[in-house]
């Protein structure tokens, strides 16, 4: 058995597309005809701030105070708490705006800084 040839109703072969309307061509693309560019997003809707290409947050170092502060709270609150701990430090985490993944990873990396101190 020969494998089926399955044609088009009228036998011919079908019609090339036109290219899509945002078609790249010797280095620039193409808008759609009537669109604006979108603006350049800057902020999240929680008013952090965007790295350029507006993927990531910009980096803010931490202060001694921030840091202190971090450490003091984990060992009211416990380690694990960090939206009680978040919420108690509020004034001070929304001048960086500092989420509680961001209180997380810190008090990690001072675990782990501490660890490697230790020997």
């Amino acid at each position: 058995r020969g494998a089926q040839q399955v044609g088009w109703e009228d036998g011919g072969a079908p019609e090339p597309s036109s290219p899509p309307p945002q078609q790249e061509e010797a280095g620039r693309v193409e808008e759609f005809p009537g669109s604006a560019p979108a603006p350049p997003v800057r902020q999240t809707l929680d008013g952090k701030e965007l790295a350029e290409g507006g993927l990531k947050r910009k980096r803010t170092r931490w202060s001694a105070e921030e840091t202190e502060m971090l450490s003091e709270l984990v060992k009211k609150h416990g380690q694990g708490k960090w939206a009680a701990i978040h919420e108690e430090g509020y004034a001070l985490w929304r001048l960086n705006n500092r989420s509680q993944v961001d209180l997380k990873d810190k008090f990690r990396n001072l675990e782990k800084a501490k660890r490697k101190s230790r020997g």
